[in-house]
């Protein structure tokens, strides 16, 4: 994965912890890059493990950008950790994130009689899982 240099603002929302943020600007210009960081430093500084984070964009597309991110960033950790304690805790988290709440706004809501919830996740939900645990 090719490392993106956060400008001073993205840095700051990435290590903003204490309260959520907002996100919006234009293609290109790195929110999912920081959302990546601020998912992986909340996961590093134990405020939250990935069952209760909720990373929330507006397309499909950008969902599973963003679901290819945090799942690269996380294995890098995960290689890069040299003890066994810290290794276990990436690759907890690592398979964790398989079945994150990483999806669209649409996604995330309930879904109600007469209304659509598209393709449904657990079927990409349990093919993610069975991909991860080949790999490790």
């Amino acid at each position: 994965m090719s490392k993106f240099i956060l400008t001073p603002e993205q840095r700051a929302a990435a290590e903003l912890l204490d309260r959520n943020v907002l996100l919006s600007a234009g293609a290109g210009c790195g929110k999912t890059s920081t959302l990546v960081e601020r998912y992986v430093n909340i996961l590093k500084d134990g405020r939250a493990d990935v069952a209760s984070i909720a990373a929330i964009t507006f397309t499909e597309k950008a969902a599973n950008e963003l679901n290819v991110r945090v799942h690269s960033r996380l294995r890098e950790l995960y290689e890069e950790a040299r003890d066994p304690q810290s290794r276990r805790l990436w690759r907890e988290r690592l398979l964790a994130v398989e079945s994150a709440e990483i999806g669209t706004i649409h996604g995330f809501g309930a879904c109600r009689p007469g209304f659509s919830c598209g393709r449904g996740r657990r079927g990409r939900r349990a093919s993610r899982r069975r991909r991860a645990r080949r790999a490790l």
